[in-house]
């Protein structure tokens, strides 16, 4: 009798507390995941990485590829982490994208072939 009933006040009791951590556990969540929302909204307009853009006349005035830090050694390279500054970019003056692979181990292109394509 007695024991039964303290052994299911206790049983209810222990339920009761688990079921108030998962609550705290799950509103920890949420505010995480707010606050990461929050965080990565109010970063929107930053770049993770900044875009090297070079301009044509320099890209065809140097008839080759270069190595990037050569690039940026002789100044032809323009750094942009701001997604705005880089729309303004886009629209005033045009934005080409091109990749390509190294074909040598100590120069990009030695023998012009994907800069002539």
């Amino acid at each position: 009798g007695l024991l039964g009933v303290g052994l299911g006040v206790c049983i209810i009791s222990d339920i009761r507390r688990k079921a108030l951590q998962v609550e705290k556990l799950e509103e920890y969540k949420r505010d995480v995941v707010s606050s990461n929302i929050i965080m990565s909204v109010s970063n929107i307009d930053l770049l993770q990485f900044p875009m090297c853009l070079m301009s044509v006349d320099h890209f065809m005035n140097l008839q080759r590829l270069i190595p990037h830090e050569t690039a940026r050694d002789l100044n032809k390279l323009r750094f942009v982490d701001d997604s705005k500054k880089l729309a303004g970019l886009r629209d005033e003056e045009g934005i080409l994208f091109f990749s390509h692979q190294w074909a040598g181990f100590f120069h990009p292109d030695e023998e012009n072939v994907q800069y002539n394509k």
